[in-house]
């Protein structure tokens, strides 16, 4: 046995290991950089899907919470609700210039009446001109980082680094798509026989050819890669926004300190009249109150209502009262601003007004007909005789809730109550069957006397807010 000293390591046994943890450490740095960079394109193109949007911000009035090349996206924003105080929201500026503007800052206050103030959270003071509620588009929901810089770089004509960054972006991807270790870096003794795992070793090794194949695929792979990157950057539906300083920047940690603001403000609807137990107002017009109170110390600054979509009233009290006449089911959305500025939730209300009787008419013949002429009247499902007509209640009524009938025979003083004639019909009415805007009155010829003799049918007709009418006829049949 050779008990000497072992023979200093020759300056490949080790340069050889530090080239394969060097090549394996670049090649997980540029996974992670491919992973990073898939990641942020994939989170600021996915919710386009769903008619949200996004916008690559241009300027740094939002730091440090949206930085210069952020893409923020926007859920659209339902223009009746209040706007909420402290969120970053997307607006056009009431004093942008002529052609469209888009702009992300936070609302720092409501102004009560309809416009509100907004301010960056880098800027010392508040953007200048308060903006209505129209104005705004969107609220931010997700910033992704970083992933607008390159369109920020091509509108600017800053080729140096957007080139640059295409250059970066190709080599990671390049050395991404190579193997981290490989059969062909494991050592053995050359002097020794090839064992069984060296001959598996040697198999798994790729010939030369397939090596070089790769080694020219990598780049290739790379140049594909990165240009489709680009291009979907540049087809993606990403605009642009500013968040423009309206004054000076302050100091990094100089941010707004706004908080959402929860109302302390409840406001309620009451109606100056009586419903009918359909819940309908017959009346050509009500007193509509609106009333709000404050808790917490606060006071209520205004009421805003709108009725049936149109334009947003604002009241700066605590109580008002407006004369609803518009006939049909109006919806009334309303909501209080407190003292802080904090408005409620948008409440709405249903107020239905219909003061007038449905409009009643008899289509079928009446005067001296004969059986034949009595049987054709109102023909057809199987009818053998009858009055048949129409009812409709007016534009925005309640419609028509159904229509009856009193048929009265004056040869023995009785009326018809759907199948004989009694006494006792004459102080009820017998229901007509009613479809859309039509009725009909089923009175079968074989219940009519064979000689001639008159009737006098009266037809009543009631909507559903309880307006009523009737119309009358007398005819003979024989």
């Amino acid at each position: 046995m050779d008990l000497s000293s072992p023979k200093p390591a020759e300056a490949g046994d080790i340069a050889g290991p530090m080239r394969a943890w060097c090549g394996l450490a670049l090649v997980l740095l540029a996974r992670v950089y491919r992973a990073m960079l898939l990641t942020l394109i994939i989170a600021a193109a996915v919710p386009t899907l769903w008619s949200w949007s996004s916008y690559v911000v241009r300027s740094g009035s939002m730091e440090p919470a949206i930085s210069v090349g952020d893409v923020v996206i926007t859920k659209p924003f339902a223009r009746e609700s209040p706007v909420p105080v402290g969120r970053v929201m997307l607006f056009t500026p009431a004093d942008a210039a002529e052609g469209h503007e888009n702009r992300l800052h936070r609302v720092v206050e409501n102004l009560g009446d309809q416009t509100y103030v907004t301010a960056g959270d880098a800027n010392r003071n508040n953007d200048v001109a308060p903006v209505p509620a129209a104005n705004f588009h969107g609220r931010a929901i997700i910033c992704v980082p970083f992933v607008g810089m390159p369109l920020i770089w091509l509108n600017d004509g800053n080729l140096t680094l957007l080139i640059g960054w295409i250059l970066v972006t190709m080599i990671a991807f390049y050395f991404s798509s190579r193997p981290s270790c490989h059969a062909r870096h494991r050592r053995r003794d050359r002097s020794a026989p090839p064992t069984e795992d060296d001959a598996d070793d040697i198999a798994a090794t790729p010939s030369a050819a397939m090596t070089t194949l790769r080694t020219m695929l990598h780049p290739g792979a790379a140049v594909v890669a990165v240009a489709v990157i680009v291009g979907s950057a540049a087809v993606l539906p990403v605009q642009s926004a500013d968040a423009a300083f309206s004054d000076t920047t302050a100091n990094a940690d100089n941010t707004w300190k706004v908080a959402v603001n929860t109302s302390r403000a409840t406001s309620k609807i009451q109606i100056y009249d009586t419903p009918s137990p359909s819940s309908w107002y017959q009346r050509s017009n009500v007193s509509v109150n609106i009333s709000a109170t404050a808790s917490g110390g606060r006071s209520i600054r205004s009421i805003t209502y709108r009725v049936n979509g149109g334009s947003p009233v604002t009241i700066k009290s605590s109580s008002l009262v407006f004369t609803l006449s518009t006939q049909g089911d109006n919806t009334i959305t309303y909501f209080a601003t407190d003292s802080a500025g904090a408005s409620e939730t948008t409440h709405t209300a249903h107020v239905k007004l219909d003061n007038r009787s449905p409009v009643l008419a008899v289509t079928s013949p009446t005067g001296d007909l004969t059986h034949a002429q009595w049987r054709a009247a109102c023909a057809g499902a199987g009818r053998t005789g009858g009055v048949c007509g129409t009812a409709v209640d007016p534009t925005l009524g309640s419609g028509t809730a159904r229509v009856e009938y009193v048929l009265y025979r004056s040869s023995d003083f009785r009326c018809f109550n759907g199948t004989s004639w009694t006494s006792a019909a004459c102080q009820t009415r017998t229901p007509a069957k009613l479809t859309t805007g039509t009725w009909f009155a089923s009175i079968p010829d074989s219940a009519l006397a064979t000689s001639r003799t008159w009737y006098t049918i009266t037809i009543y007709a009631k909507d559903i807010a309880g307006n009523t009418t009737n119309t009358t006829r007398t005819f003979s049949v024989g």
